[in-house]
């Protein structure tokens, strides 16, 4: 049975928050191999923005120099709150931490794209009739099929389809991976 007790010791609950993103990402990992195995490629792109979306936050913490800033958005993470500007009170977006990570990760942008069009229901989910790279914009497009080839190795093709694109999802996934 799950434990469901909140705690307010930072100690913790930054052990709280560091079991939690790695939890999702050793889940992540075996659902993202079975979804790939059945050319569910769709879903299994869906998983690796699950990651990016834990990579983004992790970051975003590591980039906040005050640490008992960031120690309440960690606590706030444990808790179930929205993280909130400390200045204005306002809510952080993921646009926000999309920015900031890219800082340092510049991938990161593209990465988001792409994860918001896997799992945000898009014309993207009709890749097995219609090529889903020729549904996305040509610069978007460029950026994917250079980081592929800078950082994994392809695809080699002059103009590679999304097909093409399929066999390093799961190198990619490897290196993106938190755990």
């Amino acid at each position: 049975m799950a434990r469901s007790n909140i705690t307010s010791d930072p100690a913790d609950n930054l052990e709280v928050f560091c079991r939690t993103v790695t939890s999702r990402s050793r889940e992540n990992l075996s659902a993202f191999y079975l979804l790939f195995q059945e050319q569910h490629y769709g879903n299994a792109l869906s998983i690796i923005g699950q990651e990016i979306d834990s990579m983004i936050r992790v970051m975003y913490l590591l980039t906040i120099s005050d640490l008992a800033y960031r120690q309440q958005l960690i606590d706030d993470a444990v808790d179930g709150r929205q993280w909130k500007h400390r200045e204005t009170g306002k809510r952080i977006t993921d646009r926000e931490m999309v920015e900031v990570s890219t800082r340092s990760e510049f991938w990161v942008r593209e990465a988001y794209k792409i994860r918001n069009g896997m799992i945000h229901l898009s014309r993207l989910h009709d890749y097995k009739e219609r090529d889903a790279l020729s549904l996305i914009p040509k610069e978007d497009k460029r950026e994917i099929i250079k980081h592929l080839r800078r950082w994994h190795n392809g695809p080699r093709q002059k103009s590679p389809t999304f097909q093409d694109v399929i066999p390093y999802c799961r190198r990619f996934f490897t290196k993106c991976k938190i755990i």
